[in-house]
């Protein structure tokens, strides 16, 4: 399965997709069941990869968050990814929203 994350930028009203990932993983799971995994923990993953480098890149709280997945899913194994948009799923895709000061 094709797990997407929408990466997007909110300044003000003003919203922009800055980055995309497809994170391609094999997993027993249904596609619901890992999308609301990563929905439930992207936010903290962004506060802890803050805290551990000051500037986090979308690479570093990216990779708390599948962590904090497959600790809690031990079957799935993340195979690739990538940031080709024509190969996403935005049918289960996360729009992961963040302000920018």
């Amino acid at each position: 399965m094709i797990q997407t994350i929408n990466l997007i930028k909110k300044a003000g009203s003003k919203r922009k997709i800055i980055a995309i990932a497809n994170l391609e993983l094999d997993t027993l799971q249904d596609e619901e069941t890992i999308k609301e995994s990563y929905e439930n923990v992207l936010d903290d993953s962004l506060k802890t990869a803050q805290k551990k480098r000051g500037r986090a890149t979308a690479t570093d709280f990216l990779m708390i968050a599948t962590k904090k997945v497959m600790e809690r899913y031990p079957d799935v194994i993340l195979l690739s990814v990538n940031d080709d948009r024509r190969k996403g799923n935005q049918k289960t895709a996360i729009n992961f929203e963040f302000f920018v000061k």
